[in-house]
């Protein structure tokens, strides 16, 4: 029977109760070095430039080829098809269901006349 590998140091703990872990969330300068560091980050206009569509690439990569761009959408919105064809199977059976139930019914000629002829 193979033996488990004993967690990293920490693992018990959450990331947000250690201190030398980061966080998603921001951190609030308190000093007026961190307020210089936080205020001399790139702003979003630098950052959308430097990550616009047409920004030349760095040096040594390479444009991705289609195969690659497809195998990257499948990746990350594969998951998706399902609910996708579900919902398209759904809208489906509630249209046809709705078009069903609103339809008059079919009146043949004959039974037409003899509802006129009664009294």
């Amino acid at each position: 029977m193979r033996e488990r590998a004993s967690p990293p140091p920490g693992a018990d703990t959450p990331s947000s109760a250690r201190a030398s872990a980061t966080t998603d969330f921001p951190s609030i300068p308190r000093t007026s070095a961190e307020f210089d560091a936080v205020h001399s980050a790139p702003s979003s206009a630098e950052v959308a430039r430097a990550k616009r569509p047409f920004a030349p690439l760095p040096a040594g990569e390479s444009a991705p080829t289609m195969a690659q761009l497809w195998a990257h959408a499948q990746r990350r919105y594969g998951r998706y098809q399902g609910y996708a064809w579900s919902g398209v199977v759904v809208v489906a059976g509630v249209a046809y269901g709705l078009s069903e139930a609103t339809k008059k019914p079919k009146v043949d000629a004959s039974s037409a006349r003899d509802a006129r002829s009664r009294p």
